[in-house]
């Protein structure tokens, strides 16, 4: 498992990419991966990562908080339904075309969906299960991290399924029963007469929570299916990351019955001993004495892959900058590396002794 990749990285798209372009390449996306065409074992995932990264790019407003802020911007003002929402009648259209006018009528199209999306078939209009808490982890990562990526290990402090009942919450050997108030629907109709009118609404059935299933026999050992434990967590930061969230998908806390928060992995990026970074782009000041300066030199200097040779032209001034392509890092949404800037950081002598200061004044001299 692996935390949230970039939106435009998961479309194929650039970021300056326009409404119908984003459109288009979704389009294509979707009938390769939609779940009634491609029986892969990891069609539904990425059918449901690409989803949602055109739903989120597919919103004027959705997309500025995703420029500015990343996945922090939009999952921090954002649940999933509402990630979804602003983005549904460009939905309608995509799959009417896609699947023949089936959009919503069949369990090929947008429905089904959101039904894969949310763990259940309540779409928009239902009653959603309660939700565990985000849980929060933070960690550092140098530079060589982001340039590789990173693979991470946690074990996590949090509700696990209980042993003995797998997590059902039934006493061994039992299993639970439908909701006699709501006929296992989880939802109640509800009649008011207000003057010569009857309004009905639907609410989430008191007794069973909005369940529609009641534990019978509660298990001994956890009474709910959770019990407290550790569970580890093996994921990966990909290349390019940045300071910032980044979100593992229901690794959080988990409640009975109800769905799982997020793993909420904040990263910080560690200062370098050696290079200072712009983005994409690496900073390193290389420091020369004036006579090389002067005279020219090649020699090395160090970038995050080894050393590379450059070549310091005879006559080079204070700061001047040396461009070494491609030998920066990677960035979410950008194909290729950026580069490394080398400034020359020309030293001059603190102390001379009279030598040095003769032979200086007669160079100085040798101008005029």
């Amino acid at each position: 498992m692996s935390a949230k990749r970039d939106y435009y990285e998961v479309l194929g798209i650039s970021k300056d990419a326009q409404i119908n372009e984003i459109k288009a390449q979704y389009r294509k996306l979707a009938l390769k991966f939609h779940p009634d065409r491609n029986k892969s074992s990891e069609a539904a995932e990425h059918f449901k990562e690409i989803s949602e990264a055109y739903a989120v790019l597919s919103d004027t407003k959705k997309r500025q908080l995703y420029d500015q802020h990343g996945h922090a911007g939009v999952d921090g003002r954002y649940s999933t339904e509402d990630i979804f929402r602003g983005a549904g009648a460009n939905f309608d259209d995509i799959f009417s075309d896609l699947f023949g006018g089936r959009g919503r009528r069949t369990t090929g199209g947008f429905d089904s969906i959101f039904e894969n999306l949310f763990g259940g078939g309540q779409g928009f209009g239902g009653f959603g299960r309660q939700r565990g808490s985000d849980m929060l982890y933070e960690t550092s990562v140098s530079l060589e991290d982001v340039l590789n990526g990173k693979k991470m290990d946690l074990d996590l402090q949090k509700n696990v399924d209980c042993p003995d009942c797998d997590g059902s919450g039934c006493s061994p050997g039992t299993s639970k029963i439908k909701c006699s108030d709501c006929d296992g629907q989880g939802q109640v109709r509800v009649s008011r007469n207000m003057g010569f009118s009857t309004f009905v609404t639907v609410q989430p059935c008191r007794k069973c929570s909005g369940q529609g299933m009641m534990i019978e026999k509660p298990c001994k050992k956890c009474k709910l299916g959770k019990v407290k434990g550790t569970k580890h967590i093996s994921f990966e930061l990909p290349a390019g990351i940045d300071n910032g969230d980044y979100v593992i998908s229901g690794e959080g806390e988990s409640i009975p019955g109800g769905a799982n928060g997020d793993l909420i992995i904040r990263v910080g990026i560690q200062p370098h001993p050696k290079f200072k970074r712009d983005g994409r782009d690496i900073f390193y000041d290389a420091q020369i004495s004036m006579t090389d300066a002067s005279l020219g030199k090649k020699f090395e200097v160090p970038t995050l892959d080894g050393f590379n040779k450059i070549t310091v032209e005879s006559g080079s001034q204070p700061n001047s900058i040396i461009k070494l392509k491609g030998k920066g890092l990677p960035g979410r949404g950008f194909r290729g590396r950026g580069d490394q800037y080398v400034r020359l950081v020309v030293n001059i002598p603190k102390k001379l002794n009279n030598h040095q200061k003769d032979l200086l004044k007669e160079l100085d001299d040798s101008f005029d």
